[in-house]
């Protein structure tokens, strides 16, 4: 007791700023022990990372940027333009056979300013159209990376309940076979039911394995994305709410996908580009109209009379350019150009059907996998009750081993294609939208709410 008192008495006379240190140190150490939490990844973390990492996006980021100066060098070219040259010598001249050296120096500036040039003007429109054109395949690269990162994200989420499913899968066969054996050992089974276990039990130790190896690639591929390899994404809710599209028929969504999809934006300012290439071309056969404005002057020494003599001009003048024949260059470019036009406007049509049809696809799936987890959610109810009744029968003797077995199969097959209904419906929402130019980061914020 004594001894308890006084140690005690020894805590109180300790300095506190001491005992206050230590107590934290001890804190910290135990903190740092401490095994930390797994960090789970959302989607909208997930976004950002691409947005920095993905060199896809970056790459039409920075093209992006790079096409906006396209309309500052047209118009370069129509603004009036300065230019200046300066020139010194030492000449030498043989004058009635006597030779003579001398100095001379001069300076020259020039202004030139357009008045007419119809290909210049014809490169402005141009390069305005390649802007335009280059802002919808930069906002069409922002819904891409949105579309990616969701499906990337999902393709790993599939994989891994994928793989959880096939890891109770093989436990539920290794316990059929335990079963199976085990009534083969004490008489009441037979060798062709143990055969049937094994055989099952090997195909879903193969089944794991394969769900382990697309597991690991799709974490690779969303590694690809994001610059890093990804921690466990947070897994979905069961209650995903299934809403229709809205409007419910097609026919608007498809107009609104015709008017608004940022490539099919794209292949019209293709054409845009290809006309203004077309006047380009032709512009060979047009004059051009100049104001030209010039200022010079000369220093040099006369070879016949004694002294120094300087000049300055200066003089302003239109400079009319007239085309005449070039060798038929002009006209084998113009037909050129002319092919060229005709081919944005095929390739514009190709593109707008594949819109059409991506967008009307898009529509339909999410009705039809709305309709199938609704009726997947039945069939796993259904197939796991038949498993429960099938296990019952066969310890009754009523059911054989394959039949549990194929019960077993069914509630795996219903249970995979359920998850992979609802990753389905997500993704065809998302297609939807970005064939209509609708999608941003604000619909994905929206599918983050349905995790866990």
């Amino acid at each position: 007791m004594h001894g308890r008192v006084k140690l005690i008495r020894q805590w109180q006379l300790t300095d506190k700023g001491t005992l206050a240190r230590r107590v934290l140190f001890v804190a910290l150490t135990l903190f740092v022990a401490l095994p930390l939490p797994a960090y789970s990844l959302d989607l909208i973390q997930t976004l950002e990372l691409a947005r920095r990492n993905d060199p896809l996006f970056l790459a039409a980021e920075a093209n992006y940027q790079a096409e906006t100066q396209e309309v500052g060098k047209a118009r370069a070219d129509l603004l009036p333009s300065l230019d200046a040259s300066a020139t010194t010598a030492q000449n030498d001249a043989t004058i009635n056979g006597t030779q003579k050296s001398f100095p001379s120096s001069g300076y020259d500036v020039t202004l030139r300013q357009t008045l007419f040039n119809w290909g210049q003007f014809a490169t402005l429109k141009q390069a305005k159209a390649s802007v335009r054109k280059a802002a919808a395949n930069y906002a069409a690269a922002r819904q891409d990376l949105i579309k990616r990162v969701a499906t990337r994200y999902f393709g790993v989420l599939a994989a891994q309940d994928n793989l959880e499913l096939a890891k109770a899968n093989r436990e539920a066969n290794g316990q059929q076979l335990e079963v199976a054996q085990g009534r083969l050992d004490v008489g009441l089974g037979n060798i062709t039911d143990v055969h049937q276990s094994r055989a099952r039990y090997q195909l879903a130790v193969a089944n794991v394995i394969d769900a382990e190896s697309t597991l690991e690639d799709a974490r690779q591929a969303l590694r690809e994305l994001i610059g890093e390899l990804p921690s466990d994404p947070t897994s979905l809710k069961k209650d995903v709410p299934l809403a229709l599209p809205d409007p419910p028929a097609v026919e608007p969504w498809v107009e609104k996908a015709q008017a608004q999809n940022f490539s099919l934006l794209a292949a019209n300012e293709d054409v845009e580009i290809a006309k203004r290439e077309l006047s380009i071309t032709n512009a060979g056969h047009i004059p051009s109209l100049d104001l030209v404005g010039s200022h010079s002057h000369s220093d040099y020494q006369s070879v016949t009379t004694p002294g120094d003599f300087n000049a300055t001009d200066n003089s302003i003048a239109l400079a009319l350019t007239i085309p005449i024949i070039q060798g038929g260059r002009v006209l084998r470019e113009s037909d050129q150009a002319r092919y060229r036009y005709q081919a944005s406007q095929q390739t514009r049509e190709a593109t707008r059907r594949n819109v059409v049809r991506t967008t009307r696809n898009s529509f339909l799936g999410i009705k039809n996998e709305a309709s199938r987890v609704e009726a997947l959610e039945q069939s796993v109810i259904a197939a796991e009750s038949a498993l429960e009744a099938k296990r019952v029968g066969f310890q009754a003797g009523i059911n054989t081993n394959v039949e549990v077995l194929d019960a077993e199969r069914d509630r795996f097959i219903n249970q995979r294609d359920l998850l992979g209904a609802r990753y389905s419906y997500i993704l065809n929402t998302l297609n939807l939208k970005e064939a209509v130019g609708s999608l941003n980061e604000d619909d994905l914020k929206d599918i983050n709410g349905w995790l866990e």
